[in-house]
């Protein structure tokens, strides 16, 4: 990649920003000194490793008076940056000169599809939130940003600033007073023609003064934004701490106890600064599943200060259980970019007492299969159409939803794999749009629902539209990943709760043993093939006691 091609959201803002790396600095080729104020919502980004043996530096931009945008390779974790030694400078305009407010660094958070990309990166953006609030004044003021109706030509006003190279190899003089650029940007089918990669993701900027190979590596450096404007307002979501939550599109109030295994998990960062809600279904009295994103996202949940809601139909009202988190588990393989094995459990500090409003899911066996002809329902608390909130008091939403054809599907959405399901009318209107959040699909079978999927992701142009459905995580297909942890010898899976449920009369042929996993031992493995048919035996004499116990 060149200078050329440079990416979009920081363009559209009119402010570029650089990011410098120990090494290697991006440039402002052809530049000029700025005035003071001119670009009061620059901030100059110091990160160093704990050991001081490495130091970079980036640029920034003020989105509000505690947070501050910047791009994701500035902050990644790779670079092991110590947040206690690393500073923001904050309304500077000549880095060796002026009155520079150095302000320390709290948190950071990366762009969960960020990833590195041939030469450059993807989604390479990131908020760093400041340890105390910024003064706003003449020379200090947050940067504005575009609405995803906004647009931006060759006929627009764009500059790029910042403080590195004047030229390759030519470091900016002393006192290293901020650069701006004036600059168009190129027709998007001209640019694509040198660059056929290029995606509505990205842009290009007209008027190259280099070439290939020495801007190669400042380039790599300046792919800042690699995102679409609804993903930059997914993540300006976390800076006023929106809640991720399932959105269920045309769906109906659920009466008391008809899902009595859905809990609310209530997520939140160790500082309290961002907050967020997934929804899970109870496997047995001490875990939850529900999915990898809620746990194992961009933002790492503080377990001392998040809680499940057990039992909730009102999130507003009504006798709600509150539990702590002991552990989460996240898939081994979880991919955030592809949505691969979106899947997590959770255990619950204490058992849960089940009841008639609380009781754990069923799950499918292997040999199980759903289709169209299914009859499956999907439950959450999140909104009830595209930006609109459930209404106080948050009662339980229920939907019935066919499952759609695998093929149909995968038109839709190419990177659909054996492991993901889909559910939705192609005519639109109902959807659990919102994705990795958690929220269960169940499908009747034999009389009784299982779950059969987890709600993982939909399209990012909005909720229950035509052709679009939601796309689920198969939970069939993870019943090892979740036997592992969970184990077959607790009363969930499968064991029917009807004698805890009801005093009327309790028939034995309502218990059901754990569904049968089938195995295959490693090379070698006796002992683990031993060891899972010893969990049988005890699953079985786990039934036979509670047998016992309910027909007393």
């Amino acid at each position: 990649m060149t200078f050329c091609k440079l990416l979009c959201v920081l363009v559209l803002i009119h402010n570029f920003e650089d990011v410098l790396g120990a090494e290697v600095r991006s440039s402002i080729i052809g530049g000029e000194n700025a005035e003071k104020g001119h670009w009061p919502w620059m901030v100059h980004v110091n990160m160093t490793t704990a050991d001081r043996s490495v130091r970079w530096r980036c640029g920034g931009t003020l989105v509000s008076s505690g947070w501050v945008l910047t791009a994701a390779q500035c902050v990644d974790s790779q670079r092991q940056p110590s947040l206690r030694r690393s500073m923001v400078w904050v309304g500077t305009l000549a880095l060796q000169k002026g009155s520079a407010r150095y302000m320390g660094i709290d948190t950071v958070v990366t762009h969960p599809y960020y990833r590195a990309l041939g030469n450059g990166y993807v989604n390479d953006i990131a908020l760093v939130k400041l340890k105390k609030r910024v003064t706003f004044s003449k020379t200090v003021a947050p940067v504005k940003l575009p609405s995803v109706d906004d647009t931006f030509d060759s006929s627009s006003e764009c500059w790029i600033t910042g403080w590195g190279e004047v030229k390759t190899g030519v470091p900016l003089p002393n006192p290293e007073t901020l650069q701006q650029l004036k600059i168009p940007i190129m027709p998007q089918t001209t640019c694509k023609a040198a660059y056929p990669q290029l995606t509505s993701d990205m842009l290009c900027l007209r008027s190259c003064s280099c070439s290939f190979t020495a801007c190669r590596v400042t380039e790599t450096l300046s792919s800042v934004t690699a995102m679409t404007f609804c993903k930059l307002l997914s993540v300006l979501v976390l800076i006023h701490n929106t809640e991720v939550s399932v959105s269920i599109i045309g769906g109906t109030d659920a009466p008391v106890g008809s899902w009595p295994w859905m809990v609310h998990l209530n997520m939140t960062t160790s500082d309290r600064s961002a907050r967020w809600r997934c929804s899970g279904t109870l496997l047995n009295s001490k875990w939850v599943l529900t999915a990898a994103d809620c746990v194992a996202g961009p933002l790492k949940p503080d377990l001392w200060k998040s809680m499940v809601w057990i039992g909730p139909n009102q999130l507003r009202r009504g006798a709600v259980r509150y539990m702590g988190i002991n552990t989460v588990v996240a898939h081994p393989n979880y991919r955030a970019l592809s949505n691969a094995n979106d899947i997590a459990l959770v255990k619950l500090k204490k058992q849960v007492t089940f009841s008639k409003t609380v009781a754990p899911v069923k799950l499918p066996s292997v040999d199980d299969t759903f289709d169209s002809s299914s009859e499956c329902w999907i439950t959450g608390w999140g909104e009830v159409g595209t930006g609109v909130p459930l209404p106080n008091p948050e009662t339980l939403q229920q939907l019935k939803i066919p499952i759609m054809p695998q093929t149909t599907c995968k038109a839709t959405y190419p990177q659909l794999t054996s492991s993901m399901l889909c559910a939705g009318v192609s005519a639109g209107g109902k959807d659990a749009c919102t994705g990795d959040s958690g929220s269960p699909l169940v499908c009747r079978a034999a009389g009784r629902f299982v779950q059969v999927g987890i709600m993982s992701y939909g399209s990012s142009d909005g909720c229950g539209l035509p052709g679009k459905p939601g796309v689920y995580t198969r939970v069939s297909k993870y019943l090892r990943f979740i036997s592992n942890y969970v184990g077959q010898s607790e009363e969930s899976f499968s064991f029917s709760v009807s004698c805890m449920l009801t005093n009327s009369s309790f028939h034995p042929s309502a218990l059901t043993a754990p569904p049968t996993l089938k195995t295959t031992p490693s090379s070698g493995g006796e002992r683990h093939r031993l060891s899972f048919i010893a969990l049988q035996i005890e699953a079985a004499l786990i039934v036979f006691i509670k047998l016992l116990h309910c027909t007393d």
